[in-house]
């Protein structure tokens, strides 16, 4: 969202306690917001707030930035948080599980800071060609100021998650857990709780079923949602509320590693490493390197590992040691500088064939008796 063009002058100039001057090139867009080094001074981030023709920005640098290290990343719930939510969703009869996507998130929050941007290259001649309302020319001496929260801006992801939570703690009465901060508690006068997890923009509601209901109407009058159905961040959930258990795989995701990889018609094992296998072993095992297994050098061995990884640390932990070994010898070290060596491809390679039987594994919580929770 673009404010309409802005004729900048020196009055829209505030007290100027720092200036710097930046050349940049004339005809590239422009995102007035980056570091500009000072000397005798820290990096500290600047805002611009007047252009010239000649294509030189003149700068005012803002104190109240300089000791602040913006977050590149929005919070995101831990995997233990979503499976210890998981198995107190099976323990309790009345709770129900919703599962919500936010649309255009980011652009929901306003920007804390003052951004401005030119033109880029051609946007005139794809205003003339468009015939849009929405889309306006620039002249050459205006420059619009956006109004909007934009995905990729320094602190966009902080900004985000404050408005999100803000919403969750002030306007739903929420409690924001100590240990994880993308979780939120809510306990009303009769007792029933409800419970969302978030992670960026999805959204996972569990607890009593009237309750849950409740927030969900109130949250889809705050923001614009929509229901994301029963797959959370790739984890597929299966809820049996009548027989108390709830089943988690990943059989989606892992199927997608295995194309990704060329591995989706490989012949399977039973075990995800030979029973003899340590880091120290470098040679490729007897018979030489199986096949598809040289593919696996330090880069594409680090890449396959981290999948691996995100399935073993949420519905695979039969993947854990495996992941953790092979770890060790992912990249160059003094005790092994050629890592990783043929034998750590073949074991690689070993752990996606045992993959590919094994996608339908996942995790099941299943109610045994009355379960409390105390803090």
């Amino acid at each position: 969202m673009l404010q309409k063009p802005i004729q900048l002058s020196d009055h829209d100039l505030r007290s100027p306690r720092q200036i710097a001057t930046l050349e940049i090139a004339a005809s590239s867009p422009v995102i007035v917001h980056s570091v500009v080094r000072i000397a005798g001074k820290p990096e500290q981030q600047f805002i611009c707030e007047k252009f010239y023709e000649d294509g030189n920005i003149k700068v005012l640098l803002d104190e109240t930035y300089e000791a602040e290290t913006p977050e590149g990343r929005a919070p995101t719930v831990l995997p233990s948080s979503i499976l210890v939510a998981l198995g107190l969703l099976s323990s309790h009869r009345t709770w129900s599980l919703w599962l919500g996507d936010i649309t255009g998130a980011y652009m929901l929050a306003k920007p804390t800071r003052k951004y401005a941007i030119r033109a880029p290259r051609g946007w005139n001649d794809f205003c003339a060609r468009a015939g849009r309302k929405d889309c306006q020319p620039f002249s050459a001496d205006e420059v619009w100021y956006v109004l909007k929260n934009l995905y990729g801006s320094v602190d966009a992801a902080r900004v985000w998650f404050l408005y999100i939570s803000n919403i969750f703690i002030a306007k739903l009465g929420f409690t924001q857990c100590p240990i994880d901060r993308c979780v939120f508690r809510l306990l009303d006068e009769k007792g029933s709780v409800c419970i969302i997890l978030l992670y960026v923009d999805d959204i996972l509601i569990l607890g009593d079923q009237e309750l849950s209901h409740h927030i969900q109407t109130m949250l889809k009058t705050l923001v614009p949602i929509t229901d994301s159905g029963m797959n959370y961040l790739g984890i597929e959930i299966d809820h049996d509320p009548a027989a108390g258990r709830v089943r988690v795989t990943q059989k989606g995701y892992a199927q997608k590693v295995l194309e990704s990889l060329g591995m989706s018609n490989c012949r399977p094992v039973k075990t995800p490493l030979p029973t003899d296998f340590t880091a120290t072993v470098i040679e490729a095992p007897n018979g030489g390197l199986p096949k598809g297994a040289a593919e696996f050098e330090t880069g594409p061995f680090r890449s396959a590992l981290g999948m691996l990884m995100f399935l073993a640390t949420r519905t695979r932990p039969d993947l854990l040691f495996t992941v953790g070994v092979l770890a060790t010898v992912s990249a160059p070290s003094a005790s092994c500088p050629e890592a990783p060596c043929p034998g750590h491809r073949a074991a690689l390679q070993r752990s996606l064939r045992y993959l590919a039987g094994s996608v339908d594994l996942g995790l099941l919580f299943q109610r045994m008796g009355k379960i409390t929770l105390e803090a």
